[in-house]
């Protein structure tokens, strides 16, 4: 428009700014509150299709064949950073309907952090400290499975879901160390759920310890790990 003299290089000048001006990322506000400092939105989906067939020895009673797909896990998860080291997370499961952890942390120095709320017990390296998706196999081991997994006449039910308050610390030379102060029932947090004041029959509490190290080997590209975990009930 400029060689065939359509605008001037006064106007030429200025639809550049305007252009410049349209193409540069603006920080969105959407609060009344000066004390956000940052909004982080995450999310994971994982589809999976289940092909089951279970034979029974000396029966013909077995489980039927699956043959289905579904969606395993479908998370949202925002967590608001706010000033002085306070944040809160919450996150969603709408493959189960329930979250999958909603809590206030404060962090007082590196060391330090206080979380009170929703989230796993802490127990169990799979568990508890590994995220699902990176996990080696499509599932968590048996061994894992039997100290965690609700108490059916043939598995503990000691870890998954408590509210109460975690106390977690960590040092520069690989240290780590958490304590946890629960409700001794394993809960979920869905649309539905009645809010419990205790009774004669859980009004206690569990208490939960872990400590592990770890130590990087940069020449071997690997790195060494262990920890030892604790829960009363």
């Amino acid at each position: 428009l400029l060689r065939k003299g359509i605008l001037t290089d006064q106007e030429a000048e200025d639809l550049r700014a305007d252009l410049a001006n349209n193409n540069t990322a603006t920080l969105a506000s959407t609060y009344l509150t000066p004390n956000m400092t940052k909004l982080i939105i995450n999310g994971r989906i994982q589809y999976q299709f289940a092909a089951l067939d279970t034979d029974i020895s000396g029966t013909a009673a077995d489980p039927a064949y699956v043959n289905h797909a579904f969606l395993r896990r479908v998370r949202l998860g925002i967590k608001a950073n706010f000033s002085k080291g306070w944040s809160s997370f919450i996150n969603y499961d709408f493959g189960s309907a329930s979250f999958d952890a909603a809590y206030v942390e404060k962090i007082f120095n590196p060391t330090w952090t206080l979380q009170a709320g929703y989230k796993k017990a802490p127990i169990g390296y799979e568990e508890y400290f590994l995220s699902s998706g990176a996990l080696k196999a499509i599932e968590r081991s048996t061994v894992t499975r039997y100290f965690v997994e609700s108490n059916n006449g043939r598995r503990l039910g000691g870890g998954k879901y408590r509210q109460g308050v975690w106390l977690l610390g960590k040092n520069p030379s690989g240290l780590t160390w958490e304590f946890a102060v629960t409700n001794p029932e394993a809960t979920g947090v869905a649309a539905g759920d009645t809010i419990t004041t205790g009774a004669a029959s859980n009004n206690k509490f569990a208490y939960w310890a872990n400590v592990g190290y770890s130590k990087p080997f940069a020449e071997l590209q690997g790195l060494f790990k262990t920890g030892t975990s604790y829960g009363f009930l």
